[in-house]
């Protein structure tokens, strides 16, 4: 599967439907503060909550330019 590019001038990043699609999944995901790998457990229409280890990673979707399955 390939990554979600952010959507033209909406500021909403990666589309939902897509994400939902890769919840429970390994991911890697781009931020504009960098990269970030872990499991999708969780997303809403403002957020990806991504835990990798014991750390958990909250990412606005706004700021979630692409995300693949790892």
């Amino acid at each position: 599967m390939g990554a979600a590019r952010e959507l033209d001038g909406t500021g909403s990043g990666v589309p939902l439907p897509h994400l939902r699609a890769l919840i429970g999944a390994e991911v890697r995901a781009l931020t504009p503060a960098g990269a970030v790998e872990g499991t999708l457990l969780s997303c809403t229409r403002s957020s990806a909550w991504i835990v990798a280890g014991d750390v958990d990673h909250l990412v606005a979707l706004q700021h979630l330019r692409a995300i693949t399955r790892r």
